[in-house]
């Protein structure tokens, strides 16, 4: 059924998108514990289904590549993976060491892309977090959970206490 696809959306997020996001529109419903639950809607870039080489190529192309192009051209960039327990969101992001996820085949395509570039300085920040059931958890830090979403006046929203790593 629409509510239990074991599909990977992604959205993206500080990027030229050269499509609309799509708008998916899901009616009021009962959810398994008889529980009424309100209608919703979500915006998505696309849905991927399947499994192995060629989805994970299929989302690098479209997902990645337009990150490095966004980080290369100086500006933060955003991954963001939503879905139900058991989708495939953390085999999408970090794959294993047979099937690179996203992340790892984007920070190689980085690196690379910053290695031709010999006239440039460049120093490359990240952090990793999850958010489930509304608790911040690092996931450069194991145990290091519970993190709050504050917003600077100047800076904007922001994880307190959240490891970044940098690598120049």
């Amino acid at each position: 059924s629409m509510y239990s696809c074991s599909s990977s959306c992604v959205r993206r997020s500080n990027c030229q998108c050269a499509d609309e996001p799509r708008r998916l529109d899901l009616p009021r419903f009962e959810s398994a514990d008889g529980r009424q639950r309100a209608a919703v809607s979500a915006y998505y870039d696309g849905v991927w289904e399947g499994v192995g080489d060629e989805v994970d190529d299929s989302v690098h192309t479209a997902i990645g590549a337009p990150l490095v192009e966004q980080a290369l051209a100086g500006r933060c960039a955003t991954l963001f993976a939503y879905g139900q327990t058991g989708s495939g969101k953390s085999h999408t992001i970090m794959g294993s060491p047979t099937d690179l996820g996203i992340i790892p085949r984007l920070g190689a395509d980085l690196f690379a892309r910053i290695a031709q570039a010999a006239d440039c300085a460049c120093v490359v920040t990240a952090t990793y977090l999850e958010l489930y059931n509304e608790v911040v958890c690092d996931l450069l830090a194991p145990g290091n959970q519970g993190l709050k979403i504050r917003q600077h006046i100047k800076t904007g929203i922001y994880v307190e206490d959240l490891t970044e790593v940098g690598h120049d």
